[in-house]
């Protein structure tokens, strides 16, 4: 048999002597009270409320994609993080400018740039200069702390304005360093996100955090740099930014905005392969615009190619605009667009039907006719495929100037024009169009007397937070 285990002597602890036991009461005590409370005890919290309410969680209703699903949740903590030049602010000012188009006010608050570069983008990505100045507010801010001073100025902001539908915080990083915080401590964390964040969360905005991420692209994961308190603390939806083709003048770029965190479990639904739930694409124009689009993330095609749905909806209003069918090269040059952009444009107008076509008066060309505008709110769009359509003709297009053929074409309103005719050819009018010429080129490509002047921006809001504007 095996030999039972000796058990082990007890400890027998000596007992204190009265003036400890009496230094060590004092401490309890001391301890107790130095303790904050927790609101009188366990109190039982009434349900009723929230049971007589069927919306208890708020939809996602900032930054859509182009078949209108938003990405961004009002009244919560959203984060952008990704390495730089994944167009995290290119995208966050995306986002402000569909909400100022709509009449809502942005709160941005800078920690790494200045207010021209801010105003120079929105008005690249098609923001108007009245649309930003009213709409649009710049906060330069060195301490992201809400005191007093702060939360008077706050309240009085919100009072002369209506409420804020989206506040971008760029960047995190900066913002921490300049409020004395540790990124990497996971308490100074949820310190700065109480602070003016969670402000503006709880007064109903959409509160978008701009974040950096480690250089380690294997051990990084799905986390910001610093504390992993960074992603737990996300109350809406994180994404994580990466770039597949960088942007610069002359060029296009191209990110996935994939999806790491979802709180409320509205958004993750339309995410498609390796959580890639949107592709942002920026394509820099010759006039020194930028189109923009935000794809499905299962919306691109094989080869790479993703449609273009600022040319969609340009081509969309003009083919609307015209009181008869127009020639795919009437559509390039009233869209004032490349034969490379147009064509697709066109090409996905036919096929989820925002257009159709129709022979020519000699039956050996197709002309394009309006079926719907687009986008359509309702519909979810589809990638097209170029060679399921038997309507499309490539012939359609050619290198050749319309306005050889046409003469001077008077240009749609909003909608710029380049080329012109030599003055000897009959001065054909587009379908649809008007006489009025303001706004035209000569043939040498010098803007026309009556072209409008740009407005020049007298200067944005610099209302700061607790400190001075920038």
């Amino acid at each position: 048999m095996p030999t039972p285990r000796q058990q082990p002597e007890p400890v027998v602890l000596p007992r204190l002597p009265p003036k400890l036991r009496r230094l060590r009461t004092q401490l309890l005590e001391a301890q107790r009270a130095a303790t904050p409370s927790m609101g009188g005890g366990w109190q039982e919290v009434d349900l009723s409320p929230a049971l007589d309410r069927t919306d208890l969680i708020e939809r996602p209703s900032v930054l859509h994609r182009d078949d209108r699903v938003a990405l961004l949740y009002p009244g919560r903590i959203n984060v952008f993080a990704g390495e730089t030049e994944a167009l995290k602010t290119f995208l966050a000012l995306f986002a402000a400018v569909q909400e100022i188009r709509q009449g809502h006010h942005v709160v941005y608050v800078d920690y790494e740039d200045s207010r021209e570069n801010a105003v120079g983008r929105l008005r690249a990505l098609g923001a108007r200069d009245d649309d930003i100045r009213r709409y649009f507010h710049y906060f330069s801010s060195q301490r992201p702390v809400i005191d007093a001073e702060a939360e008077g100025v706050l309240a009085k902001f919100v009072d002369q304005n209506g409420p804020v539908t989206l506040a971008i915080f760029d960047s995190v990083t900066a913002a921490m360093v300049a409020g004395r915080l540790d990124l990497n401590d996971g308490s100074d964390v949820t310190t700065f996100y109480s602070a003016a964040p969670r402000w503006f969360a709880d007064h109903g905005a959409a509160v978008l955090l701009i974040d950096h991420v480690t250089k380690d692209k294997v051990g990084r994961g799905r986390y910001p740099i610093g504390s992993e308190r960074k992603l737990s603390g996300i109350d809406g939806a994180a994404y994580l930014l990466k770039t597949v083709k960088p942007f610069g003048r002359g060029r296009t770029g191209r990110v996935e905005v994939a999806i790491t965190k979802d709180r409320p479990g509205q958004v993750r639904q339309y995410e498609g392969q390796r959580y890639v739930i949107a592709i942002f694409e920026a394509r820099s124009m010759d006039n020194g615009k930028i189109e923009v689009s935000l794809l499905p993330g299962d919306r691109a095609s094989d080869d790479g190619s993703v449609r273009l749905s600022g040319y969609m909806e340009r081509a969309s209003k003009v083919l609307e605009t015209a009181s008869g069918p127009l020639s795919a090269l009437e559509v390039r040059e009233l869209t004032h667009g490349k034969n490379e952009y147009v064509r697709p444009a066109l090409r996905h107008l036919l096929q989820e039907g925002y257009a159709r076509t129709t022979s020519g008066p000699r039956g050996n060309s197709t002309l394009y006719l309006h079926v719907k505008p687009f986008p359509d709110r309702t519909s979810t769009p589809a990638v097209f495929d170029p060679e399921d359509d038997e309507d499309f003709d490539d012939e359609d297009f050619d290198d050749e100037p319309l306005t050889k053929s046409l003469g001077t074409i008077p240009v749609l309103s909003g909608v710029p024009h380049k080329g012109g005719g030599t003055g000897n050819e009959s001065n054909r009018q587009v379908p649809g169009t008007t006489g009025n010429r303001s706004g035209t080129t000569s043939a040498k490509g010098k803007p026309g007397e009556n072209q409008p002047r740009r407005t020049p921006l007298a200067g944005v809001h610099g209302v700061p937070i607790g400190l001075k504007p920038r």
